[in-house]
């Protein structure tokens, strides 16, 4: 790999099961480095073996710190190491053939490179089969590639110039729309964040089942009532910061926020646990408490 397109991998574990060996090992051949960044994992040994066999860096944090913390770890190693790209994976997601080359190839002969922040894969749902990238999110489609308001974190490479310049990723939300916010602060910046049809990346998208409501097929994520807190807690952060940057996706995220919200009530277990999650979340975004949570239930 060329010494201008030298990319840092930072995967994030936390209870990883017993795919994270693969993945690593197709991640290894495509990025110059990968740094593994556990939060306090018990199968911490597992761990240690997978990234030994693979190459990898790791770095165990003995507790949960959180999503962000973890990737703000391994932005410091790219900026302090003269990388030119972090790439950012949850530990479930897996490269296909080609996938970071492809981005950066992209790049090189993309008519406003100067101007990326962020190169986006095309995550593909293993559950399903389906792409689940919002439709809502594309700016406009130039054929092999998108212009984007915003993308989940697994899959991208972001420019180390646009970390510096925008800032790190936001420790008090934890985990959950730290993605959504840091790309919207890159594009506050003047940064873009383009997408690429052609790069795929397999992904997971919670423990997503699929029911039919009013002759519409509804897929559940089957999220847990804490997952459940820092998403409602989270989204109401992000959407009232940048309500006046992005008025429309706003509102829209407020509409799917509700919809969501209610048909995780009709449809996946521990209704009441999810619903008190819920609630306490909004009460907390209220009460301006963030990070990490404890004590819960």
């Amino acid at each position: 790999m060329a010494s201008d397109e030298r990319v840092l991998a930072v995967v994030v574990t936390y209870q990883p099961d017993n795919t994270l060996t693969e993945n690593l090992h197709a991640l290894r051949q495509q990025v110059s480095h990968v740094v593994v960044v556990d939060n306090g994992s018990m199968n911490i040994g597992t761990i240690e073996v997978a990234t030994s066999h693979t190459g990898c860096s790791l770095i165990k944090n003995g507790s949960n710190l959180g999503i962000a913390y973890a990737l703000n770890q391994g932005a410091a190693i790219a900026m302090a190491e003269g990388f030119s790209w972090l790439a950012t994976f949850d530990q479930d997601s897996q490269v296909t053939e080609g996938m970071v080359p492809g981005l950066l190839a992209m790049y090189q002969t993309h008519p406003m490179k100067n101007e990326i922040g962020v190169l986006v894969a095309f995550h593909r749902d293993r559950a399903t089969g389906g792409n689940y990238d919002d439709p809502g999110d594309v700016i406009a489609d130039k054929g092999d590639w998108m212009l984007m308001r915003t993308t989940i974190t697994s899959g991208n490479l972001v420019s180390v110039a646009a970390l510096r310049e925008a800032g790190r990723f936001d420790d008090m939300l934890f985990i959950d729309f730290v993605d959504h916010d840091f790309n919207m602060r890159c594009r506050q910046k003047g940064f873009l964040i383009v997408g690429a049809k052609r790069q795929i990346l397999l992904h997971s998208l919670g423990r997503t089942t699929l029911h039919s409501f009013l002759g519409r097929r509804i897929i559940c994520s089957n999220h847990s009532p804490l997952r459940r807190y820092y998403m409602t807690r989270n989204q109401l952060e992000v959407y009232a910061r940048y309500a006046a940057f992005e008025p429309k996706w706003c509102a829209k995220g407020m509409w799917h926020l509700l919809i969501g919200s209610i048909l995780a009530l009709i449809f996946e277990r521990d209704r009441f646990k999810k619903l008190r999650g819920m609630l306490k979340g909004a009460f907390h975004f209220f009460l301006r408490r963030f990070g990490r949570l404890d004590g819960w239930p």
